[in-house]
């Protein structure tokens, strides 16, 4: 029923009825070759305005292969233009000689371009496993062209929707039903999983512009029947009901869900974590430790501390708790009960500031815009009580003896890396020795480091809004982010001590070895293991040095007098030194911690080789059943992972999106369009790679000249910057991530936290463009 693109359309007409085929001419290389004229004047009397050129060869669209964007084709060409029609369809002839040896009988395809377009897209009936519980669109409804979804030119093209097929009915929108009723048809059809590229116009019609079947994966071993799926969602759908209930011991009246938002566990720990990986960072961190610390800073405190979620194995956190945790303590019911609501009303309407809610929102810290953001939230009274407060938790914190302060924090920090020396920190599994292990790191890592972070948005905030308020430039903030050293510079710098033999390997490595890709991922190799060529490189031959960052007379001035106004009695220098050591101890603070969650991980390596199971089997277990079921036999502790092994494979075909705010989002939901934080203001273009947690050994100096592509801004990942890397995308992360400020720091363009759909697009591109000047990646 498939045949090449061109030959399958002409087969559709008057078969299918909701969607219209667009005029269509199909002719041979041959036929081109010697008969053009002729051919050029059929173009002329068939069509009256615009054209697309398209190929349609026998290599594309094969239930093997779909050679999708092997081959070029060209839009928008006026029909009387007769010099482009001629050129274009010879560029593609000469894309099909590079790919195909005897082109004669290949085909050229001639359609007419549709006008007045509203949205474009692609849709799937299913996917490569073979499952084919879901439609999943991919469109775009801004730009009215059809070419931004397929080549992923535009920052609307990132749109998503999936929809499972046995709850159709929950679709509101009727231009998604008439899309649905219009793939029904072709499904009926064809009787196969499709990938449609179809597009409607400002009348509602749909035009059909490609189908073809989708490729399956070789091999496939379907485990899991309709049935799974179908309970599976049941659970989740009533999971989400109750997570999403009221609660009213908090601010607020609205409850959503986000796997970016506060502690981004998307970008920690992945939006598909092990049961390990998931248990460690809400024993360490979202169970308590993140709200003792804002209640140490002046922030309210609530009895229900857990922060995250897990629907349908993705980690999610409750962002009415986040922004509950976020109101200064004396705060009034009725003024906190307001910010929240305000805060949700705003978030519905701009979606994509689920990642950056501290600094989108409502005011969560002192800064020279308190007033502005109080107005754009729509709250037009009691600005002064807020700031006041506001204030108040700043000057407190500020102190050196505050237990919310930085210095005391940071004591408790040099405290946790003296313990770290204690026999109990060796590789060997010991059951005591591990929650030894975490309750010092609680206590003088996890809750020390989640009070350092809050200061470095404190400080990040107060910046962006001297820059609001036109005091600092965009390459003023850059500039000073670039003037002080962090963890990065230290490691970049011992290399050159390493080369100069002013620094043995051995204390070299046992300073950094603890790090790994995944912070929280037991199959992330650590620093220790692996390959030399892989930490070092031969390039970097002389120390990173920064330029001191220098205020001007005048901005200094300006910057004091603020201060004053605002009765806090600092100088603009005491302010940007407050700045730069937020930052600085942070990404310290962090270097430091991640060592004991190293010597946890590899404890239960040890425990992993001494049973002989392996790590991608004893992930699947909590850190706590690792700890119960530890005197088990093998037997035993296989069946308890093999239980949970099928429900992490049945999680990841089951889709949900980044953000959750009703429950009939466990059926149909659409992704949230993100918008990438941009680092620096360069253009680049280049060759990408990309890396995944678990490290090649053999990858050496192919990172030199790359955009590293990574899912995850895990510090972990300060290897790269040994080599000479292009730029950076990540999936995950944001204005305040360790990667950022990273970037930030060495002047490495990058787009950190750019979303699902953005980024599986750069990854599947081999070479990209990545204009952070002008915001946007462009695949080539």
């Amino acid at each position: 029923m498939f045949d090449t693109k061109g030959n399958t359309l002409k087969n559709l007409e008057n078969k299918i009825k909701i969607f219209l085929i667009p005029k269509t001419i199909i002719f041979r290389v041959y036929e081109w070759r010697i008969n053009k004229q002729s051919i050029i004047k059929k173009i002329k009397k068939e069509f009256k305005k615009k054209i697309i050129i398209r190929s349609s060869s026998t290599l594309e669209d094969t239930s093997v292969q779909s050679a999708a964007g092997e081959f070029v084709s060209f839009l928008n060409i006026d029909v009387k233009n007769t010099k482009e029609i001629y050129e274009y369809i010879e560029k593609i002839i000469t894309s099909y000689k590079k790919k195909i040896k005897k082109i004669s009988n290949q085909q050229i395809l001639i359609q007419e371009m549709i006008q007045k377009i509203k949205m474009s897209g692609v849709i799937f009936t299913g996917n490569n496993l073979g499952y084919n519980n879901y439609y999943t669109m991919n469109y775009d409804d801004i730009t009215g062209r059809t070419d931004t979804v397929t080549s992923g030119s535009s920052a609307y093209s990132n749109k998503s929707l999936y929809i499972y097929k046995t709850k159709k009915k929950i679709v509101r929108s009727s231009r998604f039903k008439k899309i649905i009723k219009a793939t029904e048809e072709l499904e009926k059809y064809f009787n196969l999983p499709l990938d449609i590229e179809f597009c409607m116009t400002k009348r509602n019609q749909l035009y059909l512009f490609q189908v073809r079947p989708i490729v399956l994966k070789k091999k496939i071993k379907k485990k899991f029947y309709k049935k799974d799926f179908d309970k599976k969602l049941r659970n989740e759908f009533f999971k989400i009901k109750d997570c999403l209930k009221n609660k009213s011991a908090l601010n607020g009246k609205i409850t959503w869900f986000s796997q970016m938002s506060d502690w981004n566990p998307a970008e920690m720990i992945g939006q598909f974590p092990s049961r390990l990986s998931y248990s460690l960072y809400s024993n360490l961190i979202t169970d308590k430790s993140w709200l003792i610390a804002r209640k140490k800073m002046g922030y309210k405190f609530f009895r229900d501390s857990s922060l995250m979620k897990s629907f349908a194995g993705r980690p999610y956190i409750d962002i009415r708790k986040s922004l509950n945790s976020l109101l200064p303590k004396e705060l009034s019911k009725e003024i906190s009960g307001e910010l929240i609501n305000k805060s949700f009303e705003k978030l519905s309407y701009y979606p994509s500031s689920h990642d950056k809610i501290e600094f989108d929102l409502f005011p969560t810290c002192f800064s020279f815009t308190i007033k502005k953001k109080l107005i754009s939230l729509g709250y037009k009274q009691n600005h002064k009580d807020i700031e006041k407060k506001l204030i108040k938790i700043f000057l407190k914190n500020f102190n050196d003896k505050s237990h919310g302060g930085i210095k005391f924090n940071l004591d408790k920090i040099e405290t946790l890396n003296k313990i770290q020396n204690d026999s109990i920190y060796d590789n060997k599994f010991n059951i005591l020795s591990i929650k030894k292990i975490i309750k010092n790191l609680k206590k003088y890592g996890i809750i020390p480091f989640s009070i350092l972070a809050r200061h470095c948005f404190i400080a990040k905030d107060l910046l962006f809004s001297l820059k609001e308020i036109k005091i600092l430039s965009d390459q003023d903030i850059e500039n000073f982010l670039r003037s002080f050293t962090t963890v990065t510079t230290d490691f970049l710098n011992d290399q050159v001590y390493l080369k100069k033999k002013q620094l043995s390997y051995k204390n070299f490595i046992n300073k950094y070895g603890h790090l790994r890709a995944g912070t929280y991922d037991i199959k992330s190799n650590n620093y220790f293991k692996m390959n030399k060529k892989m930490l070092l490189s031969n390039d970097i031959r002389s120390i990173t040095r920064h330029k001191k960052f220098n205020l001007s007379l005048l901005q200094r001035s300006k910057i004091n007098k603020l201060l004053k106004n605002k009765k806090i009695y600092l100088d603009a220098d005491q302010l940007f030194e407050y700045f730069e050591n937020s930052i600085k101890y942070r990404e310290y603070a962090k270097f430091v911690f991640t060592r004991s969650i190293n010597s946890i991980l590899e404890k239960i390596i040890s425990f992993s080789k001494k049973k002989k199971i392996k790590l991608n089997e004893i992930e699947n277990l909590t850190l706590n059943q690792i700890i119960i079921f530890s005197k088990n036999s093998k037997k035993n502790i296989k069946k308890i992972i093999n239980r949970y092994s099928n429900e992490t494979k049945l999680n990841k075909i089951i889709k949900l999106p980044e953000l959750i705010f009703e429950k009939e989002i466990a059926y149909v939901g659409a992704s949230v369009v993100s918008i990438p934080n941009f680092v620096t203001e360069k253009n680049v273009t280049a060759k990408t790679l990309f890396l995944g947690n678990k490290i090649e050994k053999k990858l050496g100096n192919d990172l030199d000249n790359k955009i590293i592509l990574l899912e995850n801004a895990d510090p972990g990942f300060d290897f790269i910057f040994s080599f000479k890397i292009i730029g950076l995308i990540t999936k995950y992360g944001g204005a305040n991530s360790h990667m950022t400020i990273r970037c930030n720091e060495l002047n490495i363009p990058a787009a950190i936290g750019c979303g699902d759909a953005i980024f599986d697009k750069a990854k599947k591109s081999s070479e990209i463009n990545l204009n952070c000047k002008n915001l946007f990646i462009k695949e080539l």
